[in-house]
């Protein structure tokens, strides 16, 4: 009797005040787990440290598009100029300069070190010239120019222009220049191809203005990815027209960037979240969201090619993609002046991770604690 009372004495001292700790802790975290939402804070620390990233990366990309890779005010001045002084010596003609590749060869000819040289130095994919003098409302024919591509603007060939190729030139200018043809490289543009989104916007704009802007007012950002006649390599392109000082306008200069290249300045490792995250270059018209750039380990762009955006309780936005609901953190690139044609043009950088991806630190710290 002594040993049975000793032992619920010991039972009463010790386990029980235990017992009653143990349970007064776990009310009190389940209380500050809740009422002091931690899990919201975890996911929002979550959002936060995404949505900072893509901030970050856009900034990149913004500055990258504004100062370098559309600005190109001197090489189009150069080539005014020298359209100018071969108009001057009857080298060649307004009326007739986008009626052939003859025609236009000497101009093409004259410009085509400039344009190298700033392949170089802006580090696009491409850079081309598209010559015409016609509304393109009434004339739809093709229209001469050149085209240069370098593949990977990261690198640099050992042999000089090794790394260039020409898509688009003049049998002329081909001949002139110590650069390898594609295998689809033509001596015109094909206006009835995706090609004519190079030339049509920015052109017919500045063609059509009574009141001619400065031609960089008009460079326009190609809100759709494109193909050159025959060749699989997708791109995104900006052009800006050409304007003679006395208000002509005659075509347009304008660079290039392949889409593969642009996927790699769009890191996916930086988004952590095991690699799951996605970046998205887009273009948003009426709430729509086209899908230009697409940089992801577990999404295609076809499946991001028009897409819309829906809110939560928390104004927070997601995509919902092959039955899974994914967070989306969005930053407006602002690459247009305000008072540009183009300027209602919203061009966006947006993260993607899936939800229980994003949100997994929160729900396997409420598992740690409960376990």
């Amino acid at each position: 009797m002594n040993k049975m009372g000793n032992s619920k004495t010991v039972y009463r001292t010790i386990l029980r005040p235990l017992l009653i700790v143990l349970l007064v802790e776990i009310v009190l975290m389940t209380g500050s787990y809740w009422l002091l939402g931690i899990n919201g804070q975890l996911n929002k620390n979550a959002r936060d440290i995404l949505i900072q990233q893509t901030e970050n990366r856009k900034s990149y990309l913004q500055n990258e598009m504004i100062q370098k890779w559309s600005n190109l005010s001197t090489i189009s001045q150069t080539i005014n100029e020298r359209t100018q002084q071969l108009i001057d010596q009857d080298v060649i003609s307004l009326q007739t300069l986008d009626s052939s590749s003859k025609a236009s060869a000497p101009l093409l000819n004259e410009i085509s070190k400039e344009l190298i040289s700033t392949l170089y130095s802006k580090e696009t994919t491409g850079i081309f010239v598209i010559l015409n003098t016609h509304d393109l409302r009434e004339n739809k024919d093709n229209k001469p120019g050149i085209y240069i591509r370098n593949d990977d603007p990261s690198t640099v060939s050992v042999k000089e222009h090794g790394d260039l190729l020409l898509e688009k030139a003049p049998v002329e200018v081909v001949r002139s220049l110590n650069i390898s043809t594609d295998t689809h490289w033509e001596s015109t543009f094909d206006l009835s191809t995706e090609e004519n989104t190079l030339l049509y916007k920015p052109f017919e704009k500045a063609f059509h203005d009574k009141i001619k802007m400065e031609a960089k007012e008009y460079g326009y950002w190609n809100e759709k990815s494109y193909h050159l006649k025959n060749n699989e390599n997708s791109a995104i392109s900006y052009s800006m027209p050409l304007i003679l000082p006395d208000g002509t306008v005659y075509g347009v200069v304008g660079v290039e960037l392949l889409t593969s290249y642009l996927e790699n300045l769009m890191p996916i490792d930086e988004l952590k979240n095991d690699n799951q995250g996605s970046y998205v270059l887009s273009v948003e018209t009426n709430a729509q969201h086209n899908s230009l750039v697409v940089s992801s380990a577990s999404l295609k762009r076809k499946q991001l090619k028009k897409f819309y955006l829906t809110e939560d309780y928390d104004k927070n936005n997601f995509v919902f993609l092959n039955g899974k609901e994914y967070y989306a953190a969005i930053q407006n690139l602002d690459i247009y002046n305000s008072n540009g044609p183009f300027s209602k043009q919203q061009w966006q950088l947006m993260s993607l991770v899936e939800r229980n991806q994003l949100y997994s630190f929160a729900n396997h710290f409420f598992t740690y604690k409960f376990q």
